[in-house]
This record gives C-alpha cells, structure tokens and sequence, in this order.
C-alpha cells in the first residue's frame, strides 16, 4: 500500500507529521499558505484498504492510496470549517490567508502550484472508497482537539 499525506482522527495523544502539519496553520505557526497541491487520503481508508488487500488472495503488487489532490489553499479553508463545526471560531482568524509567493520547487507530482494526477483504479477494484478531504480535516482537527492539541 502507498499511501501520501495521510489525515483523519488519531489513535495515539501524539503528533504525527500530517496533523502537526492541519495545528500548525490552526495556532499560528505557519503565517503563510503555501503555494502548492498536496495528494491526501483519509487514514481509515489506509486501514480499509490493508484488509481488503489482506482479504482478496488475488490482491498484489502496489496500490496507490490518494483520495485527491488538493491546494493548500483548500485545506485551510477546510481548517477554518471545521474549527467552526467544532464550536472554535476563535481560532479561525489565526488561519493564514496569505498565499506564499514562493513556488518551493519539485518533489514528487506536479510541479507546484498545479494537481497531481493520479489512478487509484486498482484500490477502488478492491472495494475502496476514498473520503474527501473536508471530511479528513474535519476528523483531524476534532482529534486535536480530543487529544488537547486544540484548547
């Protein structure tokens, strides 16, 4: 299983890079958006798609685990919506607005700021079904705060 940048509700009371990356921009410590597109998936699709792929004997080789390529623009936009779903509007304004004017360069993907593409055909033949990345962050940011990262 491959997957990218995963989100969603955590187990453990610690950060992992993913959610410290979602309270960064929540308590103020990334000022700027930054100017690029990240490919995301939910952790319980993870976890979803090891069991199926455990399950199925005829499962093998690599699967691509991406739910969608997403700005991060749209991610702190997603932020600012969940603190509001979870009664912490208090906390929107400390998420930036401002998009950086640095386009940082390559990784894998796109070169930013343009959508990675991506085929996850393979795991949705084996029954996946990727949530969006709304209801990721809004999972990772009432994790946050059930775990005090968010007061």
């Amino acid at each position: 299983m491959n997957p990218t940048l995963i989100f969603g509700p955590m187990l453990q009371p610690n950060l992992n890079t993913s959610n410290a990356a979602v309270l960064a921009f929540i308590n103020g410590t990334r000022k700027e958006i930054p100017n690029s597109a990240k490919t995301v998936v939910d952790v319980r699709d993870v976890a979803d798609a090891h069991i199926k792929a455990y399950e199925n004997e005829e499962a093998k080789g690599r699967y691509l685990l991406i739910a969608e390529s997403v700005t991060w623009t749209t991610l702190c936009e997603d932020i600012k919506s969940a603190l509001v779903a979870i009664d912490k509007k208090d906390k929107v304004a400390s998420v930036p607005t401002k998009l950086s004017s640095e386009i940082l360069k390559g990784g894998f993907g796109a070169p930013p700021p343009h959508h990675t593409l991506f085929d996850c055909s393979k795991a949705k033949d084996l029954g996946v079904k990727f949530r969006l990345s709304k209801e990721m962050i809004l999972e990772t940011v009432k994790s946050l705060r059930q775990h005090k990262h968010i007061e």
